[in-house]
C-alpha cells in the first residue's frame, strides 16, 4: 500500500509540475499576433482548465487509496476518506510512522504596536506536529471595528486575510481566504465563572477601594485556599473602564503563598476535543518582589511563571505556551480545574484579573488568538504572520494537504520517502 501511495502522489505531482506551462500560457498570449488572436487564446485556456481539472481531481484519487490503506495495512472499517485519514493519522502515531515534513517556518507574528494587544497563534497539533495543512503565505491581520463603530470596550473585531489566491489549481501559493469575523478575546468571553473577580459574598465593606476577605466571604465560582491570604482591589485593574458588564472592576491580590481554583464543573465546562483552549490572564507583581513564581493549572498540565520576567508594579498579559499542551487530548483530565497558585517563596503580593479560558479561532489550517492590550485597538491597526518553506515543498504530506486539508505525523527524515 506504501508504494501505491507514492505513485498515486507522484502521479498527481507530475501534473501539478507541469505549472510551468502557467508561464508559457502568459508567454504565448503576450506573442499572439494574428487574424485569429480569439481563437488562438480560447485553445490555450482550454488547455490550462483541462490540466487545473485534472490537480483538482487529487480528492478523487487518493480517497479510494485511503479506505484501502484503512483496510489492509491499518485494519479498520472506516469507508469514508476523513475517517480513514484520522485512524491512519493513528496508526502512524503509534508506530512511529512518518512521512517527509513539508518543512514549514513559521514566522513570529508581529506587533500591533506599543501598548497594543497581541496577535498569538498555535501552530502544533496535540502530538506536537506541525500543522501542515495551511498555505504557505503571509496571513495580514487587521482591525475593521473599534469601540468607535460598534466593538465591545476592549473587544474590537479583526479581519484575517491571507495571500492573494490564483486563479486555479495551477496558481496555488495562496489561500486568498477572508475572516472578518475574528474578535479580541477578554474574560467576557471566558468558560470559567467570575472570571474577574467582580463578584463576591463579602461580610465586611470596601475601605479604600481594598477589602481583605475573612474566612465567611466567598469568591463567586472559586477555591481559595486561605481567605485571608486573599484581597479584592478595586484601586488596581487592567482596565481601569472596565468590560462591558462589569460595573465594578475587581482584581485579586495574593497575599503570598495561595491558590485559586475553579473546577470544570463550576460551569459544567464540556471541552470539543478539535479545539485547542488558551489560558491567558492579567498578572501584576508588587513593585517590591524580586522573586516568586506563578503555577498556573489546567487539567493534567501545569506552567510555571517566573514573575521576576514580569514589569513589576504594572499589569502584564500572561498566556500559556502556544503548544500541543493546548489541546484537550493533552490535558483532559477527571475532575479538572484551572487554578493559580503563588508558590512559597514569593516575598511580595501578586496581583491576578481578566482570566480567559477557552478556544482559540481556526484560519487556513492553524489557530489564532487575538489579545486586549492596556492600549485599545482602533481601525486599521495591523499586525502579520509570514510563513516560508526552509527549503522545497515536500510530496505526500503536501497532496495530503491539497486533497484533504490534512497532515501525517512526519518528520525531515522520514519512513515513508516521497516518490
Amino acid at each position: 500500500m506504501n508504494i501505491q501511495l507514492q505513485n498515486a502522489v507522484a502521479f498527481l505531482d507530475n501534473i501539478l509540475t507541469q505549472q510551468t506551462a502557467v508561464v508559457d500560457e502568459d508567454a504565448y498570449n503576450q506573442s499572439i499576433i494574428s487574424d485569429f488572436a480569439a481563437s488562438q487564446s480560447f485553445g490555450i485556456r482550454f488547455a490550462r482548465q483541462r490540466l487545473s481539472a485534472s490537480v483538482g481531481a487529487a480528492s478523487s484519487v487518493l480517497s479510494p487509496l485511503m479506505t484501502a490503506y484503512a483496510h489492509h495495512i491499518v485494519g479498520t472499517p472506516e469507508r469514508e476518506a476523513q475517517r480513514a485519514i484520522d485512524r491512519i493519522y493513528e496508526f502512524f502515531r503509534a508506530n512511529a510512522k512518518t512521512v517527509k515534513s513539508r518543512g514549514i517556518t513559521y514566522g513570529t507574528p508581529s506587533s500591533f504596536g506599543a501598548g497594543k494587544g497581541l496577535l498569538r497563534r498555535l501552530t502544533e497539533d496535540e502530538n506536537g506536529f506541525d500543522l501542515e495543512a495551511t498555505f504557505v503565505d503571509t496571513k495580514t491581520v487587521r482591525c475593521i471595528r473599534d469601540e468607535n463603530l460598534g466593538a465591545s470596550r476592549h473587544e474590537a473585531v479583526f479581519e484575517f486575510r491571507g495571500g492573494a489566491g490564483g486563479v486555479d489549481t495551477l496558481d496555488a501559493d495562496s489561500s486568498g481566504a477572508v475572516d472578518q469575523g475574528k474578535q479580541v478575546k477578554t474574560a467576557n468571553q471566558s468558560l470559567l465563572r467570575n472570571s474577574n473577580f467582580s463578584s463576591s459574598s463579602r461580610a465586611g465593606a470596601f475601605a479604600a477601594g481594598v477589602y481583605t476577605l475573612v474566612a465567611a466571604d466567598t469568591l463567586t465560582g472559586w477555591t481559595l485556599s486561605d481567605n485571608t491570604k486573599f484581597q479584592l482591589d478595586q484601586n488596581s485593574v487592567p482596565f481601569s473602564d472596565g468590560l462591558v458588564g462589569d460595573t465594578t472592576p475587581t482584581s485579586l491580590t495574593f497575599l503570598l503563598p495561595a491558590t485559586a481554583t475553579q473546577a470544570f464543573s463550576v460551569q459544567r465546562i464540556q471541552l470539543n476535543a478539535a479545539f485547542p483552549y488558551l489560558v491567558e490572564f492579567w498578572c501584576k507583581p508588587d513593585a517590591a518582589l524580586t522573586v516568586g513564581t506563578l503555577r498556573v493549572t489546567w487539567g493534567s498540565k501545569t506552567q510555571d511563571f517566573d514573575l521576576t520576567t514580569l514589569v513589576a508594579g504594572s499589569w502584564n498579559i500572561v498566556a500559556l505556551d502556544m503548544d500541543a499542551d493546548l489541546w484537550p487530548a493533552s490535558f483532559s483530565a477527571a475532575d479538572s480545574v484551572v487554578s493559580f497558585e503563588v508558590l512559597a517563596g514569593a516575598d511580595a503580593p501578586v496581583g491576578l484579573d481578566e482570566v480567559f479560558f477557552g478556544q482559540l479561532g481556526a484560519f487556513d489550517g492553524l489557530w489564532y488568538h487575538l489579545s486586549p492590550g492596556l492600549t485599545k485597538f482602533l481601525l486599521d491597526d495591523v499586525a502579520t504572520a509570514a510563513d516560508t518553506f526552509a527549503a522545497a515543498d515536500s510530496k505526500i504530506q503536501k497532496w495530503f494537504w491539497r486533497a484533504f486539508a490534512r497532515h501525517l505525523p512526519h518528520a525531515a527524515v522520514p519512513t515513508l520517502a516521497d516518490p
